[in-house]
Parts: structure tokens; sequence; C-alpha cells
């Protein structure tokens, strides 16, 4: 332990440590955001072609092609405060929206940055009160909306305050899609009932028609009420949603494992695309001519797939495996590029939409799987193992000398033992079959830790942390 505890450590890794939940493209579709468990949003600058920086170890390694600008960090706290499950670049191209489980106590916290230098320009603390779950602009930008947890739904314009859309209906999930459809349709699914033979939970999309803005960039503060629902029933949960610019398509999926796809021309008859996974993410092409869709890993193989579907012919254009789920996709405004999670949800590829060219991959980066403070004479010393993606450790370690800014590298890794005692007798056990944390107290079971590993990663080490007096 350091001699003061007012000291923190602040890892910084031009990477990603922990699953990807949410990826943007800024306006000139040169840059690419990603965000996630890990708790910060990083930039990555796109070079103008995917040639290779080096040569990939074999055939089947994707190159590497694209550079890190800089991370956006926004407040977190322990455990899951401070997770970002959403980000939206406003069309504009001057501003990102950032979501999440945030850190104040209100846990729903939307902050907007300017994606090119990192500032951060607004805030917004007191519309939700449970963790973000979505962000969705307008075409034209001049909306924004924003789901959490609990289902409330909100909309705001660039000048003004949240309007309620919807209040919060009482199913807790984890997955709360939406979608702009064009420039004044927002689509958002809303629990309808269970179904009366095996308690199935029904959802149910419902359009909400947005106001014209005033000549101040304002809109109307009162709930908007002309809204629509589709009879088309979703069945244990709507797990995705995108929509086309010009709002002809839209696509949804759910825990049936069905993918729908919508024609504004007949809305009530949708087309079922695939019934073989459950789709996790979903985008379109600027111009509508192409979705991207990215299902959840195989229970066998663990693979996930990200597919491109035609909408016009709703024909599967191609398909590719990959390691883990696909948590997120995007298009870049230009309709050139796409980019999705792999490599169990650290790793972004970036490719061309048309599918040939160039594939590179944004690869995960270690994260720190054991710390320890070493006390020395001129201070202390902070010595660290890393772990590479899949959470093993490496054969790497080092020390810190935070006083003469010096770092050696160790020749053995900093092992994580499985038990450590707190001072006043607490320790907790590994379960890694069920990824999760044993608390006892002086041999007595006292409940566990439970960490849900697509989202969270697997346990790797843990420290006891004291309170202030």
């Amino acid at each position: 332990m350091p001699p003061s505890r007012s000291l923190f450590p602040r890892v910084n890794i031009e990477a990603h440590t922990a699953p990807v939940r949410a990826l943007a493209f800024t306006r000139d579709s040169q840059h690419l955001l990603s965000a996630g468990m890990d708790k910060v949003v990083h930039v990555w600058r796109l070079s103008d072609r995917g040639h290779a920086q080096e040569e990939p170890a074999d055939e089947q390694s994707p190159r590497e092609a694209h550079g890190w600008e800089r991370t956006i960090r926004w407040e977190l706290e322990r455990g899951l405060r401070g997770s970002i499950h959403a980000i939206a670049s406003s069309p504009e191209g001057d501003r990102v929206a950032i979501g999440g489980y945030g850190h104040r106590g209100s846990l729903g916290e939307i902050v907007w940055v300017n994606p090119h230098d990192g500032t951060f320009t607004k805030s917004e603390y007191d519309g939700h009160r449970q963790s973000i779950a979505a962000l969705a602009y307008s075409s034209d930008g001049a909306w924004l909306a924003s789901s959490d947890t609990s289902g409330r739904l909100l909309t705001r314009s660039a000048e003004g305050k949240p309007t309620e859309l919807r209040p919060s209906d009482g199913q807790q999930t984890g997955l709360r899609p939406l979608a702009m459809r064009g420039a004044r349709l927002l689509v958002a699914p809303e629990f309808a009932g269970q179904a009366a033979k095996n308690g199935t939970a029904i959802w149910k999309l419902r359009h909400y028609q947005l106001p014209e803005l005033n000549d101040e960039g304002r809109g109307s503060e009162k709930v908007v009420d002309a809204s629509r629902q589709i009879e088309q029933s979703h069945f244990g949960m709507v797990t995705a949603l995108a929509a086309s610019n010009d709002g002809r398509f839209l696509a949804s999926a759910d825990l049936a494992r069905r993918l729908y796809l919508w024609d504004r021309e007949n809305d009530d008859a949708p087309i079922v695309l695939s019934d073989q996974s459950i789709v996790l993410s979903l985008a379109f092409s600027p111009d509508g001519a192409s979705l991207l869709a990215g299902t959840g890993a195989d229970a066998t193989t663990g693979q996930g797939e990200l597919q491109v579907w035609d909408p016009t012919t709703t024909a599967q254009r191609r398909a590719t495996k990959v390691r883990g789920p696909v948590l997120a996709c995007a298009v870049s405004p230009n309709g050139e590029r796409i980019a999705y999670v792999s490599g169990q949800g650290r790793d972004v590829v970036v490719e061309p939409l048309a599918g040939t060219g160039d594939t590179s991959v944004i690869r995960g980066g270690s994260g720190i799987a054991a710390l320890a403070f070493d006390g020395a004479d001129n201070g202390y010393r902070i010595s660290f193992a890393l772990s590479d993606g899949t959470g093993q450790k490496q054969a790497t370690a080092g020390s810190f000398d935070p006083i003469l800014l010096t770092r050696t590298a160790g020749r053995k890794p900093v092992e994580a033992p499985e038990e450590v005692e707190s001072p006043d007798g607490w320790n907790a056990e590994f379960d890694r079959r069920r990824n999760r944390l044993q608390l006892k107290q002086k041999d007595l079971l006292r409940g566990f830790i439970q960490v849900d590993r697509a989202r969270q990663g697997s346990v790797q080490t843990y420290c006891w942390v004291l309170n202030e007096q």
C-alpha cells in the first residue's frame, strides 16, 4: 500500500482493455470513436488507405493501419460507474454525445465533447435516473434522443432542456435501443405484456413524431403525443434498432433471433431477414443501400458474425466470422468504410463497405493484471504485470518510480494471489468457472460478487481499498 491514501494510479493504455459497446465515425469520415466498459472514449485517426504498418504474422491476421489520436475521459467511480454504453456523433460534426453508467447520483449522465480536440462542451446530469442505454441524433442534428435501462425516453434540441416522451415502464433491461427515422420520427421499443402461454415478454415498436424547432433553435417542451404503435410483436426483448437516413427502411432484432426489415410503405408487414442468430447491433449506410447486422457469439464455436444485407433485394451480400460477439457496428458518413467489434469485444475492425480492399484491425491493449506498491527509501514504487486481450498474463512486468519518473522492466510478472485478506479479516476466493468472487469473513460465507463475462470481462485479480477516515 502506498504511504498516502490520497495517491491513486491511473492506467493510460492506447487501446481498449474491456468490451467496446459503441462506435461512431466523425462527420468527415476521417476519425472513428470507440467506447465501452473500460470507461474511456478512444479517438482513432483513419488512414487514407488500408496499407500495412507492418506485415501480418499470418494470412489470417488483418493488417494494422490506423493510429490512436487521443483518449477522452469523463468522470468515473469504482465498479461499473463510468462505463460507457452509447455514443452519437452529430451530423454537423462538431460534437459527440457520450452516455452510460454515470459517476454522479443520477446514474444516467450525458456529456458532449468536441471530437477534434477532446474538450467538453456540455453536460446533462438531471435527465435520467438510470444508466443511459442508447443515444440517437436526428438526421439533421436538431434533436438528440436518449433512453435508459428503465425505459424512460427523453429528447432535447441543441439549445433546449430534456423533454420526457415516455416514463419508466418498470422493466429493467440492459438493452434499450433507439433509432431516428429521418429528421422528426423517433422509434423505440416498449413493453407490451407477456404471452399467455409461456410468459415470454412481448415488445412492440412505437413511433414518436418530434416537433419542428423555432427560430431560436428550441423545440416544444411539452410531451409529444403524436405517437403510433406498430402491431408486429417482438419476443423476449428488442436487442437492436437502426433506420436509414431518409426514413424508408427500419431494421429491428429480438431475443427470438428474428431480424426484421421494415419498409415505410407497409410498416405493418415487415420482412424476416433471418431467424438464426441473436442480433446485437445494426447500422445502415447513409444511402440506405446496405444494412450491417452484428450477431452474438455462437454457444458452440464462440464466434459472432458481421452480416451485410441489401435492403432493396433482402439478400445477404456477405458474412464475416469473428471471435466473440459483435457488440457494435457503424458505417462512415461517406459510405466507404464500416467498423465493427471483434476479438471478444476488445478489437475494432475497419474495412471497406464494398468488401474489397485491405482490412485493418485496431487491436485491444494489455490490461493491468496485478498491481502492488513497494516501499522504498525514496518513497515507493509501483510494480505491475500486464495481461493480453484474453486476460491471460504475459511474461512481462515492471515497476514505475513516481519520484524519479523512471520505468524498470522486471524479469517475472507480479503474481496475483488467489486470496488476499483485508485488515479486518475479510477475504475473497476466485470462482473462475462462474466468473465471480466468493466473499468470506473469518471463514464464514458472506455472499459473492458476480461479474458479467460478456460486458465486464473475466475476473483476474482484486485488492482491498481502505475507506478514508
